[in-house]
């Protein structure tokens, strides 16, 4: 999420994706459906949807619940970004209906509201199809996005580093100006950073709209309502020494859900928070990620315990089992919340943890070809 200039209207992008080969026509059913369809209010998405044929799907989350599915996502708190006018807080993040609902509130001069991310929980690269179905209650300052940044480039690291390991902002929008816009973000050869962009102008953000990328190891093409808007080559995000990040397949982006409000317009002008509604809203009631093909060899691991629960200020151990056959049976484990529990920083079958405070927390471990189990753990 950064700053850009203008940009070009739909008409002209899809003019020039049509040069590129991205011709879009009529949208397939699936796309048609949630084109027609902008409730007033919330709509639940119907069931886990089949993968493309030969294909997986790698995540799904409808959120079919009332509480955030920890073992899936985490939240931001803070201010975390440049431009941010916002804090982040957990309270601006519910699920109700079928719906994620993030809520961005002004209380005199304070603002709040909230971002939610996969990192850690699920990342994924080449040859897959996200697929995001969302709309906007927003306003003056408003600042909602879908997007994608690189896992080993995440804020624990010095910002210098971005944009090395790519990002992709695959919705973004700037009330009061129109529709959305979609930028690739990434160095190029010479080191300078690359972020080209194209700007839906006509999309009216306040209906439901399916927004989709398709990555593969030479195209990120992006998608509104099943119709093709742009096309962009992966070998355009060639960084110095040859670096590809969209071509890497051992480089993995995470999802962000969130939204922001902008401490100044794009023209510079500050933001009062004064005049910024006392409310504004990011509904999101699905999220899908299907694989083109399916992992020829994927390595599976699972919690010997699924559920568990210990004393404040214990030390435990959690065992997962894994494909005694791999060749690779290294094992990432994540926390969340670490405020709950603390985790050891070990890549192996046994995780060592303590119990730093009282609540839940969901530990995940992920193979590197795609395995996943996720245990709970009380502490009382």
């Amino acid at each position: 999420m950064t700053r850009k200039g203008s940009c070009r209207t739909l008409a002209a992008a899809l003019a020039a994706a049509a040069l590129l080969g991205c011709r879009p026509g009529q949208p397939p059913a699936a796309s048609q459906q949630a084109a027609s369809q902008a409730p007033a209010a919330f709509q639940q998405a119907a069931g886990e949807p089949a993968a493309p044929e030969g294909g997986v799907v790698l995540f799904w989350e409808d959120f079919s619940g009332d509480t955030l599915d920890l073992g899936k996502w985490s939240y931001e708190q803070g201010v975390q970004r440049e431009n941010d006018l916002q804090a982040y807080t957990p309270e601006a993040v519910a699920v109700e209906g079928g719906c994620l609902v993030i809520t961005a509130r002004r209380q005199g001069e304070a603002v709040t509201s909230g971002s939610i991310h996969t990192a850690g929980k699920f990342e994924f690269g080449p040859e897959t199809r996200l697929s995001v179905r969302a709309r906007v209650e927003g306003g003056y300052g408003g600042w909602p996005a879908i997007w994608l940044q690189a896992g080993r480039f995440t804020s624990q690291y010095p910002q210098e580093v971005w944009p090395a390991g790519g990002e992709i902002d695959l919705m973004e929008a700037y009330p009061p100006e129109a529709g959305f816009e979609t930028t690739v973000h990434a160095y190029g050869p010479a080191g300078e950073h690359l972020a080209p962009h194209r700007a839906v102008e006509e999309a009216d953000l306040s209906a439901w709209h399916l927004y989709e990328l398709e990555w593969t190891g030479q195209q990120l093409r992006f998608f509104l309502d099943g119709r093709c808007y742009w096309e962009a080559p992966v070998a355009d995000f060639t960084a110095p020494g040859g670096f590809m990040p969209f071509a890497d397949g051992d480089n993995a982006l995470f999802l962000h859900l969130n939204l922001a409000v902008q401490r100044q317009l794009r023209d510079g002008t500050p933001v009062d928070p004064a005049q910024l509604p006392p409310q504004m809203r990011l509904y999101v009631d699905s999220v899908r990620v299907t694989a083109s093909r399916p992992d020829p060899d994927p390595v599976w691991v699972a919690f010997a315990q699924r559920e568990v629960t210990v004393a404040q200020y214990e030390n435990i151990q959690l065992r997962v089992h894994t494909d005694p056959a791999a060749a690779d049976r290294t094992v990432h484990w994540s926390v969340d919340p670490p405020s709950v529990l603390t985790p050891s920083p070990a890549n192996t079958v046994l995780g060592n943890l303590y119990a730093a405070g009282k609540g839940v927390a969901y530990v995940t471990v992920t193979t590197p070809s795609g395995g996943r189990d996720v245990c709970k753990v009380t502490v009382v």
